[in-house]
């Protein structure tokens, strides 16, 4: 039986992308240290990391775990 989610987004702008969750959404967090909010969601977390743009990086999929 599947129990809970863990979620990551990728966005260029991943301070902003906190900042929404945070503040606009609510969902209460875990400041990790350097910028880094782990976001507490009932039987999940989320969290948002940085977009890298340098030549030959491999591209980034969103990330999805269940939690059992």
């Amino acid at each position: 039986m599947i129990r809970g989610v863990h979620t990551m987004f990728y966005s260029s702008e991943p301070e902003k992308l906190r900042a929404f969750i945070r503040d606009k959404l609510g969902f209460p967090h875990t400041d990790v240290g350097e910028g880094w909010l782990i976001f507490d969601l009932p039987e999940a977390d989320m969290a948002a990391t940085p977009r890298t743009r340098r030549r030959g990086a491999v591209g980034h999929t969103p990330h999805l775990f269940l939690l059992r």
